[in-house]
């Protein structure tokens, strides 16, 4: 299984039609927020909990529990499909990346196996 956060606001439904990324099998969307930014007071762990969960790129800002799923990868998108970082699971292990970077996998501006600052 594979994490999906949504961050941003606007887009419509038909925003899902052009997230081939979202679409591929295995991604589950835990987290969703109506701003640019989401609350990450559990720092990735998987235990903040808000709001009404639901499958939606447009829908209310939510958090799930997810510490009970097997998943290797996290995709941060915003919700208009045109800006994405992936990266995996064991970059949260120790809290929010290494000081504050993140080594993503794979990006919407074609970096692969890079480290980035995050905030």
């Amino acid at each position: 299984m594979k994490l999906f956060v949504a961050l941003g606001l606007g887009a419509g439904v038909e925003a899902v039609e052009r997230c081939p990324l979202f679409a591929e099998k295995g991604w589950k969307l835990v987290r969703r927020t109506t701003d640019d930014a989401i609350a990450n007071g559990d720092l990735m762990a998987g235990t903040l909990v808000f709001g009404q969960q639901h499958q939606q790129m447009k829908g209310s800002s939510f958090a799930m529990d997810f510490t009970n799923y097997d998943y290797n990868r996290i995709m941060f998108m915003t919700a208009d499909c045109t800006k994405w970082v992936q990266t995996t699971k064991d970059q949260f292990a120790n809290g929010w990346g290494d000081n504050g970077n993140i080594l993503v996998t794979a990006t919407s501006e074609g970096l692969s196996d890079q480290s980035i600052a995050v905030s």
